[in-house]
């Protein structure tokens, strides 16, 4: 029996999560601040998972086992909610007060965010 084509898939697939997953979890070990650490590890956990799951939904349907459509759910609800999420948690951040890098060029929030600071700023 020889490699069928959907396993090469499938592996490309598991490889690919592994590694957008690698990446997410180095980014957030070595990037200086809080914001960008949230960055690296939504955009890598979501690519991850996704090529995972991905690949879980290729081998159930190749296997025979047959496709649902809970998984395609699962992958729709996890692109839309980790990086709205993550960006929610740090745009709180930002308003509580936690410091930029202090490499960072620009800071697009600085004057919108003003009043929000001010009102935070006893607790």
């Amino acid at each position: 029996m020889g490699i069928s084509i959907m396993e090469v898939i499938i592996a490309i697939l598991i490889i690919c999560g592994m590694v957008f997953t690698l990446g997410g979890a180095i980014g957030l070990i070595r990037f200086p601040d809080s914001y960008c650490r949230m960055h690296a590890l939504s955009k890598g956990s979501t690519l991850g998972i996704i090529c995972l799951m991905l690949a879980a939904v290729c081998y159930f349907v190749w296997s025979g086992i047959g496709f649902r459509v809970q998984s395609i759910l699962a992958l729709f609800f996890i692109f839309m909610t980790a990086p709205v999420g993550a960006h929610m948690i740090s745009k709180a951040a930002y308003h509580y007060g936690v410091p930029l890098w202090k490499g960072s060029v620009k800071d697009d929030l600085a004057k919108n965010c003003e009043h929000i600071r001010e009102d935070y700023a006893d607790y």
